[in-house]
C-alpha cells in the first residue's frame, strides 16, 4: 500500500471516470428508446380510446338515422323512438369531455 504513487492513484481515478462515463455512452440511448416506448404506448392508448368513442358515436348516429326514418314511414307516429334516439345523444353529449 505505500508502494502506491499518485500517479497510479490518478489513473485509477481516471479509469473509473472513463467507466462511468462509457457506462453513461450507453446508458442514454436504452433510456431514450424506453421513453419512446413509453410515449407510444401513451399514445396507441388515447388512439384505442378514440376509436371507441367513434364507434359509439356511429352507433348513436346509425339509431338516430333509423328513428328518423321510421318517423318518416309511419307518417310521424314513432315519437317515442324519436325521444329514445334524442336522450341516447344527450346521454352521449353529457359523458364527452370537449
Amino acid at each position: 500500500m505505500s508502494n502506491i504513487t499518485i500517479g497510479e492513484i490518478s489513473v485509477g481515478l481516471a479509469f473509473l471516470v472513463a467507466l462511468f462515463g462509457s457506462a453513461s455512452f450507453f446508458v442514454k440511448p436504452v433510456k431514450k428508446k424506453i421513453d419512446q416506448i413509453d410515449d407510444q404506448e401513451r399514445r396507441l392508448k388515447e388512439l384505442e380510446e378514440d376509436r371507441e368513442d367513434v364507434h359509439e358515436l356511429m352507433r348513436i348516429n346509425l339509431v338516430s338515422i333509423k328513428e328518423l326514418l321510421k318517423y318518416g314511414i309511419d307518417d310521424g307516429n314513432n315519437k317515442d323512438g324519436m325521444k329514445k334516439a334524442s336522450k341516447e345523444i344527450d346521454d352521449y353529449l353529457i359523458k364527452k369531455k370537449f
